[in-house]
């Protein structure tokens, strides 16, 4: 129907298995590999690029070995009308030029919790073992490391963070992974990043999977009402000439003259104590009770309880989280 010959059609029974060599006779235009099935969901097409055997098929030499997911040729029901779509794209390209968003594979933004394993959903485990592609910094695939198998790992570091998931979604929109983009915490809390790496995966299916955030635990920790409070996050701050900074420390005195608390994730370039300064320096009193919990939710997880004033004057981590109570009137 997508206008192709299928040569496994050439070995005589149902769900045939054609030896390398047989398919290396065939030599075929086009290998479409099927991916995201089983416990190594990249293997069909690891194969299919990789085995020495056929490396001198026309498909191998002239670059068109294809990936597509299991669920759109495999599984009866709706979405093999995408699957359809996908191949008519993949084997003329000329008459179907526009990829359609499904044929590129998924993408599942997925919140991993404050750094445990014991914090991750098993709703993201199981899109994490069923990847084809992962992307992160280290820390965010800390919690999911005993997960990690066979996916292909995209790691984000300081010097290439940007570029990273634009890579990633080369290798998705060719081969049709599903690529798992992990954040730590909640990535709707703290959304660092999330509209370049949604603009990044243009033209996919995006998904946001929340997490377990250091704010929800934060919040547990003081007994207040997530409601009652204003959740400001200085992670990371943008290299704007402070114009983000100058904002969220407005926004802390707007939230704290409406009544609400203050819950304030901290990062390299706004740590607690300079937090503390900045309010007292603009009227907040500084007897003002403060909770500072450093590496929540983690085994060396530490929690201060003192006043604003007492918290100037110290030095916490980086990775913390600020309680400023709002006194009652």
């Amino acid at each position: 129907m997508a206008g192709g010959y299928n040569i496994r059609r050439d070995f005589g029974r149902y769900y045939p298995y054609p030896a390398k060599e047989d398919i290396k006779l065939k030599n075929p235009d086009i290998i479409i590999a099927e991916t995201g099935y089983g416990d190594n969901p990249r293997e069909p097409l690891n194969i299919a690029l990789g085995e020495p055997v056929l490396a001198e098929v026309t498909a191998r030499r002239t670059g068109r070995v294809f990936g597509i997911n299991s669920d759109l040729v495999s599984r009866a029901g709706p979405r093999m009308v995408d699957g359809l779509e996908c191949l008519a794209h993949l084997i003329h390209p000329e008459l179907f030029p526009a990829k359609p968003a499904v044929c590129c594979g998924r993408v599942y933004i997925a919140g991993v919790g404050p750094g445990l394993a014991k914090w991750v959903s098993p709703r993201v485990k199981e899109l994490v073992a069923e990847a084809g592609i992962l992307v992160g910094w280290e820390q965010d695939l800390k919690p999911v490391k005993s997960l990690i198998k066979n996916q292909r790992i995209f790691l984000q570091e300081p010097g290439n963070y940007l570029e990273v998931p634009k890579l990633a979604a080369l290798e998705a929109q060719k081969n049709g992974d599903t690529v798992v983009v992990l954040k730590t915490g909640d990535p709707l809390v703290a959304p660092a990043g999330l509209a370049g790496i949604t603009s990044t995966f243009n033209g996919f299916e995006v998904e946001i999977i929340p997490g377990i955030s250091s704010v929800q635990l934060a919040a547990a920790k003081a007994g207040i009402s997530l409601y009652d409070a204003a959740i400001i996050t200085y992670h990371p701050l943008p290299h704007d000439g402070g114009k983000d900074l100058r904002q969220k420390r407005r926004r802390m005195l707007d939230a704290l003259s409406w009544g609400l608390h203050l819950i304030v994730l901290t990062g390299v370039r706004q740590l607690p104590n300079a937090t503390a300064r900045c309010l007292i320096d603009r009227g907040i009193a500084p007897d003002s009770r403060v909770m500072v919990i450093e590496n929540p939710a983690c085994p060396d997880e530490k929690i201060t309880s003192c006043s604003l004033a007492d918290v100037s004057s110290q030095r916490f981590g980086w990775f913390s989280v600020m309680v400023v109570f709002n006194k009652p009137d």
